[in-house]
């Protein structure tokens, strides 16, 4: 039996920029997706995924593919199968699939309700799975550094159509407060921590968002109006790369005020875009921390999933906090998590 498990994320600042080659800035969340194989040697995969689906599907190996026993592959699988295939193709996965294994996904942390929070719930999936399945396989360990993160990201591609930047693959492998930064071909990763006596609250809008549909309708815009879009991007990138130096620098204040201009500036990128970035939840929550003098802002794509409250004031979080209740929100606890991607237990 292998289990192994890797917690979500939530991006304080640099989302789309980081897609410019800006610095962002990724928290891993202390909600983890839990991964257990156990080989059964049947010829058959059952997948057990609670909080992607609530009945198990059972596969087996057809001339190279994983097919299901009867009947059509489940919509919310989909991805997961592509995953599978992936890692039978690039990490040899494919003996231990053809010989079948019960693989039970747990991904129900990183929902509420029945509905996903946005903390990068396939990326931590494809990070757990991949290393259980790489430890099953006694493969290179995915390592949390460069190489290990490229294998996981093209892992996760693999799995939603190459889509995004990887950042939420570098904060489930590595844990922390993850500095990312892809420029020039370059990949930077590194890790910093919260400024001191900086104060945050993490808001769910209670709506569901997708990043990949965001990013496809902002290529689209992109390519209507370029000069706009890389406007925007270069004003982004240069408050992302401000935020970061004011976390290097331990530099709480400023840090809340940069990541309260780059929220200005998100939202003017989504209504030239259109995208709705801010939408009315979260405009309400902006409207509402501002009068409490505090700074909020989307963490990630925007259009619902989650944002967060920053100030260093703690009383003036937990009055704003209770108006975000009142407008239909709810505060969800969240830390960092300093760990990353773990196999933590091995039995042969």
């Amino acid at each position: 039996m292998i289990e192994a498990r890797a917690p979500g994320k939530v991006v304080l600042v640099g989302e789309y920029a980081v897609l410019e080659g800006a610095p962002s800035l990724v928290m891993a969340a202390d909600r983890h997706v839990k991964v257990i194989l156990t080989p059964n040697a049947t010829g058959i995969v059952r997948i057990d995924a609670p909080g992607i689906t609530r009945k198990p599907c059972m596969l087996q190996v057809e001339h190279g593919n994983l097919v299901p026993i009867e009947g059509a592959l489940p919509a919310a699988l989909e991805a997961v199968v592509k995953l599978l295939q992936a890692l039978a193709t690039e990490e040899g996965a494919a003996s231990p699939l053809a010989r079948g294994m019960n693989a039970h996904l747990d991904s129900t942390a990183l929902y509420e309700d029945g509905v996903k929070l946005g903390l990068g719930s396939s990326a931590a999936l494809a990070v757990a799975l991949s290393g259980a399945i790489v430890s099953l396989v006694d493969g290179p360990a995915l390592g949390a550094n460069a190489s290990g993160f490229e294998r996981l990201h093209a892992l996760h591609g693999a799995m939603q159509g190459g889509v995004g930047s990887g950042i939420d693959v570098a904060a489930s492998l590595l844990g922390g407060l993850v500095l990312f930064r892809r420029s020039d071909g370059e990949l930077g990763l590194g890790h910093l921590q919260m400024p001191m006596g900086l104060r945050s609250a993490f808001i769910w809008t209670g709506v569901s968002a997708s990043t990949k549909d965001f990013l496809k309708r902002l290529d689209r815009w992109k390519a209507r109006h370029p000069d706009e879009y890389h406007s925007l991007l270069r004003e982004l990138s240069s408050i992302a790369t401000e935020a970061v130096t004011a976390a290097e620098q331990n530099a709480a204040q400023a840090f809340i005020e940069h990541l309260g201009r780059y929220g200005g500036v998100l939202r003017e990128l989504g209504d030239r875009s259109e995208l709705g970035i801010y939408g009315s939840s979260h405009g309400a929550l902006r409207d509402l921390a501002e009068g409490f003098g505090i700074t909020y802002k989307p963490c990630g794509a925007g259009g619902g999933d989650l944002g967060v409250a920053m100030t260093t004031d703690d009383e003036a979080l937990a009055r704003f906090c209770v108006g975000a209740i009142h407008l239909g929100a709810k505060p969800v606890d969240l830390e960092v998590e300093q760990h990353g991607l773990r196999v933590v237990s091995q039995q042969r």
